[in-house]
Parts: structure tokens; sequence; C-alpha cells
């Protein structure tokens, strides 16, 4: 779709009524896991169609998917895309740096029939988890952009390594082995969402992780976490997308004053 497309669709702002919150659709991993493309159709990443809210679509990726974007483009993997909006996390201007989250609207007059992730209701207490889980996503590897985009599901146990959030919100561990390109996308248990993508294990790079608060974690603990894929759970996602929703009820006004 160019971004023309996106523009007039967008500035339309024909609401489809029929699917309000209530009325999701809920589908199954394969379905709500999405590629993510720029406006030259370069494949970026992944994200995860995740709620309807007040007549738009929401998905979410992360940030340094996303990155300086606007707007990019949802491609299911039966090749049908959809173009959405970009808001970037933050509770605060501070916090804003170190969330990697970004969250995508679209319209439901242009996201027709796309459904969204089963959220799990109330997750583990840290510690008590030891569970298969399913890494969903689009490895940059598999996606041409000529052809429907290659979706890859990956198997490994969820271990609890970490007490609290680490910087940019990873707080979800598991050793699924997550390729490039992935980021974004969803991981499941029991074909419920749990977490999305966000760095993946055996880094290119050393590094050097830190708590929220900005301390570097223990020797032990950081060469733990470059042996597992790292992922920001649902409720981080949850805890931010109001106010990503709120931010974006600006934007609208502000683009639409007599709204």
């Amino acid at each position: 779709l160019s971004m023309a497309s996106l523009v007039l669709a967008t500035n339309s702002i024909a609401l489809s009524e029929s699917r309000e919150t209530s009325d999701q659709i809920a589908g199954i991993p394969e379905d709500v896991t999405l590629a993510v493309s720029d406006r030259d159709g370069n494949h970026i990443g992944s994200a995860v169609s995740i709620q309807i809210e007040g007549g738009y679509h929401w998905a979410v990726t992360n940030r340094h998917v996303a990155g300086n974007l606007n707007s990019v483009c949802l491609t299911s993997r039966m090749g049908k895309a959809y173009p959405f909006n970009v808001i970037t996390a933050s509770s605060n201007k501070a916090q804003k740096e170190r969330l990697d989250i970004a969250f995508l609207w679209a319209p439901l007059a242009i996201t027709q029939e796309l459904p969204v992730a089963t959220w799990e209701e109330q997750q583990e207490t840290p510690g008590e988890i030891l569970r298969i889980v399913e890494a969903t996503g689009f490895p940059s590897s598999l996606s041409n952009p000529k052809d429907k985009p290659q979706l890859l599901k990956l198997k490994g146990l969820q271990v609890q390594l970490l007490d609290g959030e680490l910087e940019e919100g990873f707080d979800t561990t598991y050793t699924a082995a997550v390729q490039k390109g992935m980021s974004g996308g969803g991981v499941f248990a029991n074909n419920k969402l749990i977490a999305i993508n966000g760095a993946h294990s055996d880094p290119l790079w050393p590094v050097e992780w830190r708590s929220r608060l900005g301390k570097p974690v223990e020797k032990a603990l950081n060469m733990k976490l470059a042996l597992v894929s790292i992922g920001i759970s649902t409720r981080v996602i949850r805890r931010e997308l109001r106010n990503a929703q709120v931010e974006s009820t600006k934007t609208k006004n502000a683009h639409h004053p007599s709204k």
C-alpha cells in the first residue's frame, strides 16, 4: 500500500462501528502475528494484533522496530496488508527512552476482519513459571517483499530469571531461539499472548543489562540473559496501552478539530 492510500484511509475515519470491543474476533497466534515493513516495502520486524477499542484497531511491536517512522504496513501470513500509524509508548518523558514498545493503530474501516490475540488473563507469580511457550514472528531471512511473508513458530521454555523489569520494559525470559526480524512478534502459552519478543539470545555484541532504575545487573545474571530470548510481558503492555490510546486521541483530535 502507498503512503497516499494510508493518508486517505486514515483521514477519512470511516469507522466500522460493527466491530467494537465486545465484538473482537479472537485469532490463533498464526493469524494475529504480522510482518512489519516500511514505506519502501522493506521488512523491519514483526507485530501482534492486540485490541479493538473506540473504533480503532491496535497492534504492538518494539520501539526499535518502528524506529522514527510515523506509519508502517502490517502484513498477515496470507499476504493481506494493512497501513497503521505509530505511537511510541511513554509513561513520561524520562521513561520514553527506556521502553522498547511501540503501539500501532488504524481505523477499523481498513482492518476489516483482522483478528486480535487472546491475552492471558493472569500471569503466574515469578519463580513459579516453567512452561512451554511458542515465539512467533517473521525472520528477515525468510521475508521477501515480493512474496507472502513467511511466519516462523519456535517452541521453548519460559524460565524465570528476573524479579522485575529491566530497562526498556524487558521482563520475560524464554529459551525459544528467536531470530532477527521476529522482534515484536508474539510469545504465546496455550495460544494466549503472554509477551512480545524483544531481544534474542547470543547477541552480536556484548549487552550490559540494567534494571529499570538504570543499575547494572549482577555479572552472573547478565551472562544468563545472553543465553535466552528476552521479551516484554502483557503486564507491561497493558500498563502502557492506555497511555498510548490517550495520546492517539489527542493526535486524532488535532487532525480533526471538528470531531
